[in-house]
């Protein structure tokens, strides 16, 4: 699979993800949780200052300030707090991990949908390297045996 299949499968899955908590689609938080979310699975090194880090790349894809961005994915949280959805953040991750009044911050929740949504890009990205490595062994096998013989 090339990077951008892959990339687009990894955006579908945190898509499905957020629909399945119960986060609505027409917010805009949706949005900017959504790529908040791939970017911090994409460098997972950014997750020690998401606010720092992750927030300001989202407002200069958006060209949006940090500070709505901010407010927009917090309100997308709450009223998915609100409709009592948040409790599917369980069923998702196959344990108990919040209680179902607990309502995480936003930092640990896009943490916490990064490092679930983390497992399978890394799976794809493997796969992908180590389809490379085998087409790259079949093409250059004959090539190397050609050279033993004539050498």
């Amino acid at each position: 699979m090339k990077k951008f299949v892959i990339e687009l499968k990894c955006k579908k899955n945190i898509n499905s993800d957020l629909s399945f908590i119960g986060i609505s689609s027409s917010q805009k938080g949706y949005q900017y949780l959504c790529e908040s979310i791939f970017i911090a699975v994409k460098h997972p090194r950014l997750l020690k200052s998401i606010k720092l880090f992750i927030l300001p790349k989202v407002a200069k894809i958006f060209d949006v300030k940090v500070e709505s961005i901010d407010r927009a994915m917090r309100h997308s949280l709450e009223s998915a707090y609100f409709k009592n959805t948040l409790k599917n953040i369980n069923k998702l991750i196959g344990f108990d991990y919040l209680s179902p009044y607990e309502k995480p911050s936003l930092t640990h929740f896009i943490s916490l949908l990064a490092e679930h949504n983390m497992i399978a890009y890394n799976k794809m990205t493997k796969e992908n390297k180590n389809n490379l490595l085998k087409n790259k062994q079949k093409l250059f096998i004959p090539g190397l045996i050609k050279n033993l013989i004539n050498a």
